[in-house]
């Protein structure tokens, strides 16, 4: 298996977590609402598999992972982990030495001010690459339950997919609930 930088530069260069840029006569706008409206669109597939999602920011990325989980018909039977920038978070694991910091203590309303883009890398051996990218922010509507997915794509290749080259067909409609908001 390739070093984890080798295996970085097979991938577009758009997919690389950046720093959200400066506004406002250079100082960071802050970022206005508690629910973070998020397109997460699984790398290097054609035709697109994506997902909108709104979940709340106080979120930690060990609970964003469970929810990407459930929106893209996964299992959790593979290992994974999140880039922002140069860090990377995940499940901390003793047996390996490593710089990842703990996914658990990492909370979305810590890095989304920061950065604009988030890669969720799901399955080391099949490098299944998540853009994620915050489209807007938003209010807690009253009586609506969070997290929800309000729209997507196609489904996602099965847990165990046996490498890329077998699922750039793969076409199977998606199986997700979408939810709609009332008030738009």
């Amino acid at each position: 298996m390739p070093e984890f930088d080798q295996m970085q530069f097979r991938f577009a260069p758009a997919a690389k977590p950046r720093r959200r840029t400066a506004v406002n006569g250079g100082s960071r706008q802050k970022a206005r609402g508690d629910i973070a409206c998020l397109k997460v669109t699984l790398q290097q597939i054609r035709p697109p598999i994506w997902r909108r999602l709104e979940v709340p920011t106080a979120l930690s990325l060990g609970a964003f992972h469970s929810i990407l989980q459930v929106a893209f018909g996964w299992t959790d039977s593979h290992l994974h982990q999140f880039h922002a920038g140069d860090h990377r978070f995940g499940m901390i694991d003793d047996e390996f030495e490593d710089d990842i910091a703990d996914e658990n203590t990492a909370r979305l309303d810590q890095l989304l001010p920061v950065y604009d883009r988030l890669v969720y890398e799901y399955d080391f051996g099949d490098s299944w690459m998540h853009l994620i990218i915050v489209e807007k922010m938003l209010e807690r509507e009253p009586l609506m339950a969070y997290p929800r997915c309000i729209g997507g794509k196609r489904a996602a290749p099965p847990a165990i997919a046996a490498g890329r080259g077998v699922t750039r067909s793969f076409s199977r409609p998606y199986a997700i609930r979408i939810t709609r908001s009332t008030s738009r």
